[in-house]
């Protein structure tokens, strides 16, 4: 739990670096955090025996382009369409953190490397 708390920390301020390069943009920036992510997913899927080590990596990629898109959605959406998208998928993030758990345990009852792909 440590590690994957500690692997939250440096996400925002990697995201922060990798959206200020000035070729990539938001777009581009998104699309490599979500590579990114799917890297880690198949680590995970990949080595059990280092799970904690890469699940806590897949936490810190997962984090990237959740900032990211904050971002990216604040810049290209009207006022009205961003407050209501931003509060609708806050709503929908917090429904997938009390239903995560419980699938993941599911999931791993199933194959143990399911809920990483």
């Amino acid at each position: 739990i440590i590690y994957s708390a500690l692997s939250e920390i440096p996400a925002p301020l990697f995201s922060m670096l990798l959206v200020n390069i000035k070729f990539l943009g938001r777009r581009y920036s998104l699309a490599i955090s979500l590579i990114i992510v799917v890297v880690f997913s198949l680590l995970c899927a990949q080595f059990n025996s280092s799970l904690t080590v890469f699940a806590s990596l897949l936490k810190f990629g997962i984090n990237i382009p959740f900032s990211i898109a904050y971002l990216y959605i604040s810049e290209v959406f009207p006022t009205k369409i961003r407050s209501i998208a931003i509060g609708f998928t806050n709503s929908f993030t917090r429904i997938g953190g009390i239903i995560t758990p419980v699938v993941s345990q599911w999931l791993f009852e199933f194959k143990p490397f399911a809920p990483y792909l």
